[in-house]
């Protein structure tokens, strides 16, 4: 076996994917491919972090090499690996199956080989308080059936710093003479029960379902309640279970040869012919039936073929055994020999579904002009061809695969393949060229239904799904909102999301909510910043949530990229995100950022910067600015970055827009605006920058979302949470929209925690925590904002005050609160900071009298809570003082709206 192991130095390992020498994912995935472009024979083995046992991050991560079949990750575990961890067998199997045994897992985005590269104990472990451990360890690699290799062989040191050259330890299996076992050889003997039958190929990795046909019988338990291959494998590795009998003698005595055949014949102290005939062979026979010779039949007859070059019509045993008749006919033999390690190895882990097709990568979802109907699919691979006939078979496989789309079904489906180039300073990053970008356009399907869909390169039988939006017109007749079936319509809304542990985290929360219908995202998508390949990486990261939930971005700074040779800008952006475009983009470079470069993470240069927060370019239609359908709501995304004047393009087009919105606003009652640079923002990070007061005021943007009724403006910008009392003008005003600022999501530039005087308008803000948003839309006239932190912890001040604020909004708003019961089941986490919206529009077209008893027990309710924390307040103000001061300002501020 030929194989490249790439990973940290056997140290405690610091991992941050923001700084390229710490980056183990991008680290493994950049090498691998380059070392498989030189030989493609290799194995690439990838080790974990802390001392090699800590794999989990490839259940949030996956290494995606161009070779998938070439990817083995690497484990290590020792006997002090887990202090305090209960000697029980379950606690050893569940805290290995967290660490890396969930790697194996069939049919996940993540399996793969796991090679079990280094595992250790004392060498007298067997005698003290990890007695258990040895054995329950190797019962646990059997189980598995991972390839292996111990830590150490010959109980000596190497050369290092500290310890003498050849001194001795107390950790091999063998004394210095590399002959003699250590100690009394009981870590040999029981290592010895698991090795590999001595006929197979030298490295035995029998497939699973080998296992399931082959069990022992033994049903007295020896430890633990333990039957069958789990009783017979830790008895063969304890001797007073064994009575004393070496383990050859205790597998061929007649009982432990039929009871515990399997375990004797995995460890390979049966002949590979006492296994097929006594004991496997009747539970399972190779379907084998054409007799050779003398009238064999099944396995007896595939053992002989597997040891015939003239049967085997002179091809090798692996080769044999890899052929597709073998491996269905004589697949017991071939297993129990150690030949099927490549089939089981390509059937899982090559992702390729057939030769000279390429495994589809960062698939992502987005919803078209009709969010009911259409949607666009993305994916790269690396296809390195780029004719229109290639592309046309690609994308045409892809479509035609859409489960639930009938052939006479008025679908229209449309293919389209390209690639992009960009250049970077020559001393940062240099020139790049994607992969082959795939796109599919699908206009016509049900609304409101469920897809299954499978990209060409896809594994054979795997799929994936997504589901179109609830209708954009609700039910005819005067139904009300109880028999719509758009309500509720839940949003998933982040910004600024990067690709940290944070980010990481807040895309698994956000993945967690299986309510959430589609995600909006305010600009910062993958913090790339000209490292072109890091776009590669944030979309295999994303990949898991993206390829199954529409994902709409609007393009924030980061997006800006100015290529260092002509200065043009938004080029990955607009070549890899498909959103609803009203017509082609148009581009004009920037001469001034001929020559730019980002400053961050590398030293700071003179010079104009590729992603400047003030920055004003020409990027019209294409991805810059567009708007959307999504259930009730009418998403409207805007370029803060773009012209924004009165005679610009996006300025016309917003004022169509909206003015061509309101001959179907009884249908479309919502109105949600999403740009990144915040018109409202407290914090001292980007504080009035030009980008926002621009736009806002000379331009107009503020006066056509109050004159419209937009209902709430999501941007991003600061690394904050901020939410505003409805406000214009600088002034809380009912019926006026109320802004969001999401730019938490957990990027690596990290919290933006100073914070101006708290102004009238501003309801919550939180600079020290990441997080994400949820918008549930109830009904016509009202929506739930929902703010989460992903940590957990609660602050004390958010409970606390949370109940004032609400009521102090409820009589701000004239609002009477709903039963809120309808939203409870669709979350079970705590809400850090929450509201409900009254929707501008309803509320001016369709204002209805309050009724006077409902309003005097909201009004009442509030006075009470005021009442309580008032109490409450002064009585921890005779302890805290400084603080209460600060919560009662606070309050004072909530209550005056």
């Amino acid at each position: 076996m030929l194989c490249i192991r790439i990973t940290s130095t056997n140290r405690p390992q610091c991992h941050n994917p923001d700084v390229p020498s710490q980056d183990w994912h991008a680290t493994a995935t950049q090498a691998g491919d380059a070392i498989l472009t030189v030989n493609p024979n290799l194995l690439i083995i990838v080790g974990g972090l802390s001392y090699g046992k800590d794999l989990t991050g490839v259940f949030r991560l996956p290494v995606r090499l161009k070779h998938a079949d070439k990817l083995v990750y690497s484990a290590h575990s020792y006997s002090w690996s887990y202090p305090g961890l209960p000697d029980t067998y379950k606690a050893l199997h569940d805290q290995l199956g967290k660490d890396w045994g969930f790697i194996v897992e069939e049919n996940q985005p993540y399996t793969a080989p796991v090679w079990v590269s280094e595992f250790g104990t004392f060498s007298d472990c067997h005698k003290d308080s990890c007695a258990n451990w040895w054995p329950d360890f190797l019962q646990y690699l059997l189980q598995g059936d991972f390839d292996w290799a111990v830590w150490h062989a010959d109980g000596t040191w190497s050369r290092d710093d500290v310890h003498p050259f050849h001194g001795p330890t107390n950790y091999g299996v063998l004394a210095a003479d590399w002959k003699t076992p250590a100690a009394d050889g009981e870590l040999l003997t029981a290592l010895k029960t698991i090795q590999a039958p001595s006929t197979g190929p030298g490295m035995h990795s029998m497939a699973p379902k080998c296992n399931q046909h082959c069990a022992d019988t033994w049903d007295a338990g020896w430890s633990n309640g333990r039957k069958g291959a789990a009783a017979c494998a830790p008895c063969l590795r304890n001797r007073p279970c064994r009575g004393n009998l070496s383990v050859e003698e205790w597998c061929n005595n007649g009982w432990a040869k039929v009871s515990c055949g399997w375990t004797c014949c995995r460890a390979g102290l049966l002949s590979l012919e006492t296994c097929a005939e006594s004991h496997c062979q009747r539970w399972y026979k190779d379907s084998y039936r054409p007799s050779w010779p003398s009238g064999d039949t099944g396995t007896v007859a595939c053992l002989h073929c597997l040891h015939d070059d003239h049967c085997r019509d002179h091809q090798a045993q692996s080769t044999w055994c890899s052929s597709s008749w073998a491996a269905e006919h004589c697949q017991l033999t071939c297993c129990m020999s150690g030949f099927l390690t490549h089939v089981f190895f390509a059937a899982l882990w090559a992702g390729v579904a057939a030769e000279g097709s390429w495994p589809p990568q960062q698939v992502a979802l987005a919803a078209g002009d009709r969010g009911d109907s259409d949607v666009s699919i993305t994916w790269i691979t690396d296809d390195p061809r780029d004719d229109n006939a290639s592309c046309a078979q690609v994308t045409q496989v892809a479509v035609a695969t859409i489960q639930g789309i009938s052939q006479a079904s008025e679908v229209q489906m449309v293919g389209k393949c390209l690639r992009y180039s960009f250049g970077a300073a020559p001393e940062l990053y240099g020139n790049y060229t994607s992969g082959r970008i795939h796109r599919v356009f699908i206009k016509g399907l049900v609304a409101n239904s469920q897809y299954n869909y499978t990209l060409y390169g896809d594994p054979p039988n795997s799929t994936r799904s997504f589901k179109t939006l609830p209708a954009s017109q609700g039910p005819a007749g005067p139904t009300g909102d109880s028999q719509d079936p758009r309500y509720p319509f839940v949003f998933g809304f982040i910004g600024d999301l990067g690709q940290t542990e944070h980010s990481i985290e807040t895309v698994r929360h956000l993945d967690a909510d299986k309510d959430i219908r589609i995600i909006l995202h305010a600009g910062d998508m993958s913090y790339a910043d000209t490292n072109a390949a890091r776009w590669d990486s944030y979309g295999l990261k994303v990949e898991p949530l993206a390829s199954r939930l529409q994902w709409m971005v609007c393009p924030g700074n980061h997006e800006i990229e100015s290529d260092y040779y002509t200065g043009q800008n938004f080029q990955p952006y607009e070549a890899r995100f498909v959103m609803p475009a009203v017509q082609q983009a148009e581009f004009s470079p920037s001469n001034e950022q001929i020559g730019c470069k980002h400053p961050y993470p590398t030293v700071p240069h003179t010079g104009n910067d590729c992603t400047p927060s003030a920055f004003t370019g020409q990027y019209d239609w294409g991805n810059s600015f567009y708007a959307f359908d999504a259930g009730p709501a009418r998403v409207i995304s805007l370029n803060s970055y773009a012209q924004t004047h009165p005679s610009s393009a996006q300025y016309k087009w917003l004022k169509q827009e909206l003015e061509a919105l309101e001959a179907r606003r009884t249908d479309t009652p919502w109105l949600v605006v999403m740009m990144h640079c915040p018109f409202y923002n407290s914090n001292k990070a980007h504080q009035d920058e030009q980008q926002a007061t621009l736009m806002r005021d000379a331009h107009g943007f503020e006066d056509l979302f109050h004159q419209h009724k937009v209902a709430v403006v999501i941007s991003g910008h600061v690394h904050a949470y901020e939410r505003s009392h409805p406000v214009y003008k600088n002034t809380s005003q009912p019926g006026a929209p109320t802004y969001l600022v999401v730019g938490d999501g957990g990027n690596r530039e990290g919290h933006a925690s100073t914070y101006l005087d708290e102004p009238g308008w501003s309801a919550f803000r939180d600079g020290l925590s990441f997080g994400h948003g949820r918008l549930v839309i109830a009904n016509q006239s009202h929506m739930r904002w929902e703010w989460y932190r992903n940590d957990k912890q609660q602050l004390p001040r958010v409970d606390r005050v949370t109940a004032v604020r609400r009521a102090a909004e409820l009589a701000h708003s004239s609002f009477v609160p709903l039963d809120a019961q309808w939203y409870q089941p669709l979350s079970a986490r705590k809400v850090d900071d929450d509201v409900w919206i009254l929707n501008p529009y309803k509320s001016q077209v369709q204002h209805k009298p309050l009724n006077a008893s409902l309003l005097m027990v909201g009004l009442v309710a509030a006075v009470a809570v005021l009442a309580v924390a008032s109490v409450l307040l002064v009585k921890r103000c005779t302890r805290r003082p400084a603080p209460c001061e600060t919560e009662s300002a606070e309050m004072g501020v909530a209550q005056s709206g």
